[in-house]
């Protein structure tokens, strides 16, 4: 399986190249085999690491309504929809229903329950636990 890994800083103590190494440790602790790709979210190559993924992985510190206007969420969850890829997107809070998610081409959101203070750790183990239900 290979997996896109496309994330946002989650505040200023975890930025989004420490969020993508969480999300990376997590995955890889409980589906081994799968093959993650982490591209930066300000490269313009995401389309092209798309093209021969199965899942794109994002997030941000919250994905909420304002996130659904413009973020690099929806941007890359865009991407994802265009070649028949899910996309799953993991942040500290969700406030955003399955309706709207879903319009917005994201198939699954998952949440730490955090308001403040995201740790590394705590990443580490939603990734974990959605990589379990999303790498079979």
């Amino acid at each position: 399986m290979r997996i896109v890994v496309v994330v946002d800083a989650f505040g200023p103590d975890l930025g989004a190249d420490a969020v993508a190494e969480a999300v990376v440790a997590g995955w890889n602790a409980a589906a081994p085999d799968a093959r993650l790709i982490v591209v930066d979210p300000s490269d313009r190559r995401i389309s092209e690491a798309l093209d021969e993924a199965d899942l794109l992985v994002t997030g941000a510190a919250s994905f909420d309504w304002e996130a659904l206007r413009d973020s690099l969420v929806t941007e890359v969850a865009a991407a994802a929809v265009a070649r028949g890829v899910p996309c799953v997107v993991l942040a500290g809070q969700v406030s955003v229903g399955r309706r709207e998610a879903a319009a917005a081409g994201v198939d699954a959101a998952y949440a730490l329950g955090a308001t403040a203070g995201i740790s590394r750790s705590a990443l580490v183990t939603l990734a974990e636990r959605v990589a379990r239900r999303w790498s079979r």
